[in-house]
């Protein structure tokens, strides 16, 4: 989706709203982050000319994401909301965002909705992860390996037991 950058700058305080703009999975194309959107993103906001060839964006939206555990290795989804506050004050804030004299919008969703996100996720908060020996999934209860002392502090084990 693009909006034309000279109809906002023409006069302060021109407008141009974003009502339900919706952007595929495939138009954000955060596959390569690592992450894959579920649906379709739904954006409500506007673009504010501040005057002085300030122009601001704000906008607000909600995203679900399908993500993998970061210690379990489960698969599972997440919603996420996401406001998106960005002011270009000079020519170099729009370099990401123009081309031909229009505004890019959805290099803005997609950056906002970068900076949202995680490094990592987990499926839940008290998640116990993988066995490091036999890799079965400790959230499902505990494994049958022996728990194997570093040599190294087994002269502590001796202490314990004097």
């Amino acid at each position: 989706m693009k909006i034309e950058l000279l109809q906002l700058l023409k006069h302060e305080g021109a407008a141009v709203a974003l009502q339900e703009a919706a952007f595929s999975p495939e138009e954000l194309d955060l596959d390569g982050d690592g992450v894959a959107l579920q649906d379709t993103v739904t954006v409500n906001g506007a673009f504010v000319n501040l005057g002085s060839d300030v122009i601001q964006f704000s906008a607000e939206c909600e995203f679900v994401l399908n993500l993998q555990c970061a210690r379990c290795l489960k698969e599972f989804s997440r919603s996420f909301p996401c406001s998106i506050h960005e002011i270009f004050r000079e020519p170099e804030d729009w370099e990401d965002f123009l081309s031909d004299g229009m505004i890019d919008v959805t290099a803005i969703v997609r950056h906002g909705i970068l900076l949202e996100m995680d490094f990592r996720y987990l499926c839940r908060e008290d998640c116990k992860g993988l066995c490091a020996k036999c890799g079965h999934d400790l959230n499902e209860g505990p494994c049958d390996c022996e728990e194997e002392i570093d040599p190294r502090l087994s002269v502590l084990k001796q202490l314990l037991k004097d």
